[in-house]
């Protein structure tokens, strides 16, 4: 829970570098349906990759764009998407491992009834789709390409309607 508080507060931090545009605008729209029942324009895309040079403004462009989802939730309901946000940003080279193991404990926390169908052992993909079943999620990852270890990522590119993924990198997205 302190981890994510940290990538919320870096999120918030990020967003004030960025005034409304229409990326924005867009990334906000998709990441808010998921939380639509009713079928939208996004409703087939699960992915989302927000690809730039370094200083482009990819952070600062989707920090807005989570917050402005957030805001679009009708005042007095209750946002039905989890949205998980890890800022890789700048940081050299950062293990993949650690980065699926902490969200992992996210999500277990995030789970009321299906907490105990879920090790450790399994993996980000099968916690993300057992999550999904509770409610929609988010999933965003800023800063890809600082992972060491991409090979995990297919597996979670293909998951259920409810799961909505933004990506951001830089160049060559490999």
């Amino acid at each position: 829970v302190v981890e994510a508080a940290e990538h919320l507060a870096e999120i918030r931090r990020c967003a004030r570098h960025c005034s409304r545009s229409s990326p924005v605008e867009s990334i906000a729209r998709y990441i808010a349906s998921a939380t639509q029942q009713q079928p939208t324009p996004y409703s087939d895309q699960r992915t989302l990759v927000v690809e730039g040079e370094a200083g482009s403004g990819k952070t600062a462009a989707v920090s807005k764009a989570v917050l402005d989802a957030v805001a679009m939730v009708p005042s007095g309901k209750q946002l039905s998407a989890a949205i998980i946000v890890r800022m890789i940003g700048e940081r050299r080279v950062v293990e993949a491992s650690s980065l699926i193991h902490s969200i992992k404990k996210q999500l277990q926390e995030l789970l009321s009834h299906n907490r105990k169908a879920l090790s450790f052992d399994d993996s980000l993909a099968h916690h993300i789709f057992v999550a999904s079943t509770e409610r929609a999620i988010v999933l965003v990852i800023d800063g890809l390409d600082a992972l060491d270890d991409v090979q995990w990522l297919p597996a979670v590119l293909s998951l259920p309607a409810a799961v909505r993924i933004v990506l951001t990198a830089r160049p060559p997205l490999a």
